[in-house]
């Protein structure tokens, strides 16, 4: 085996590079298995993958409590070092309504529905003081 500068590995090296790619396949089942154990998450378009104890959650959600119970289920699993959620929060295309009715571009209703999301997301976390003085 070659490591990436090109020196060979010495069979204790590729012993340990063996052992720690059998943790992170094992890690990465017990990563799936509290995922989908989870009664309101919708794992369809989740993505897991795990190198050196490092999970990494990629995909989409449909929502942020979604996200934040993927990242939940992730942390209860022992042997995890680090979560990197990345995992996106998508409106799911049945509820915003059907591309051939509405005749609207799909793409942009998700990201106006996001934007909306975002907007309504910072007004409450306004102070009640900036939302007296802009309507002022």
């Amino acid at each position: 085996m070659v490591s990436q500068k090109g020196a060979h590995l010495s069979a204790r090296d590729h012993e340990t590079l063996t052992s720690v790619e059998a943790r992170d396949a094992d890690l990465r089942r017990a990563v799936l298995v509290s995922l989908i154990s989870e009664p309101c998450l919708t794992t369809r378009h989740i993505g897991v993958s795990v190198r050196g104890g490092v999970v990494t959650l990629a995909g989409y959600v449909t929502s942020n409590v979604q996200r934040d119970v993927a990242g939940a289920a992730v942390r209860r699993v022992k042997g995890v070092e680090l979560i990197s959620n990345t995992l996106g929060v998508a409106v799911p295309s049945a509820e915003v309504m059907p591309v051939s009715e509405s005749g609207v571009d799909h793409l942009r209703i998700l990201t106006l529905s996001g934007a909306f999301a975002r907007a309504t997301e910072a007004r409450k976390s306004a102070p009640q003081d900036a939302h007296a003085d802009a309507r002022s």
